[in-house]
């Protein structure tokens, strides 16, 4: 039974999403006069800044039903937005990628909708418009902690400060599980080093996952030659482990690889790892060689892996 309190809430709350849906034409089938739908305008948004995704990553973020999804990217592949790829490391899979003129659509698409925006918004004054945007900000944190249960994970591309929080954690995580000395944090900072000094965004790129805002993972991906590339600095934080995060960075990092045109990418770890080991073997790596070594301190055994495309 609703409370006097809560009813009235609501009738507010429907209020003003009646209010609202209607003021930004939320009511019309398609999108500001556009030949897109308000789903499809936001699918071709998140395509765009993606480049190359699944129709599975695409599903969980947005919350859609797949067969629903599915029947609009078949749309947007006969209107030649998108084109579908066999995944080489998983042939059960698919990648989405836009194409120039999916691109060219939606950024107009964005231009369509920031200028309806702009116009909508310009009798207002800065003080009005100020509070409308904060309040705005605040229904989404509210709702946004809310609906995903205070578990929002994110992975962006590597920005200043990231790299030296990567040592940090590495050197403190492989000190405290395995014993290893400052020779790993060296090494850990050299490779770091190496990738900021010469870092190349064309043929190489970081990623960082985040938990509520929290960095909790990172992978590197490096050219060595050509045709190869090395994949290093891969960290995933104790608190994030059970979200899949870890095989997102690495399913990223292997989808820059394959689109950037690389034929090997490889890496060097350790046996200790297993967590990162059985990703490792989940996306296609195999074991190349394995040696003993005491360069951190306790004895281990360093294992190469490399991947071929």
């Amino acid at each position: 039974m609703l409370t006097k309190m809560n009813i009235e809430n609501i009738r507010k709350i429907r209020r003003f999403n009646r209010f609202y849906t209607g003021y930004m034409g939320f009511l019309n089938r398609k999108m500001l006069g556009s030949d897109y739908s308000f789903t499809e305008a936001r699918l071709l948004y998140e395509l765009a800044h993606r480049k190359m995704t699944k129709a599975s990553v695409l599903t969980a973020e947005l919350a859609l039903d797949p067969g629903y999804l599915s029947r609009i990217l078949t749309r947007f592949e006969k209107a030649g937005l998108i084109s579908k790829q066999p995944c080489k490391i998983d042939g059960r899979s698919t990648r989405l990628i836009i194409t120039d003129h999916g691109t060219s659509v939606a950024t107009e698409m964005g231009d369509i909708a920031n200028s309806f925006i702009d116009k909508k918004l310009s009798t207002l004054n800065d003080n009005q418009l100020s509070t409308l945007v904060s309040a705005m900000e605040g229904i989404g944190e509210i709702l946004g902690e809310q609906t995903t249960s205070k578990q929002t994970v994110s992975i962006r591309n590597h920005r200043p400060g990231d790299i030296g929080w990567i040592i940090q954690v590495l050197g403190e995580q492989c000190s405290s599980e395995f014993g290893f000395n400052q020779n790993f944090e060296v090494a850990m900072a050299q490779s770091a080093t190496n990738f900021i000094s010469n870092y190349d965004p064309s043929a190489e790129r970081g990623w960082i996952a985040e938990l509520n805002g929290e960095r909790v993972g990172s992978i590197v991906l490096t050219k060595e030659k050509e045709s190869t590339s090395t994949l290093r600095l891969f960290y995933l934080s104790p608190k994030a482990r059970g979200l899949k995060l870890g095989q997102r960075l690495i399913d990223e990092c292997l989808s820059f690889a394959e689109k950037t045109g690389y034929r090997h990418v490889e890496l060097k770890t350790t046996k200790n790892l297993k967590t990162a080991r059985h990703l490792y073997q989940k996306a296609g790596f195999q074991l190349v060689k394995e040696e003993t070594s005491s360069e951190f301190g306790p004895a281990h055994t360093n294992q190469y892996w490399r991947l071929t495309f």
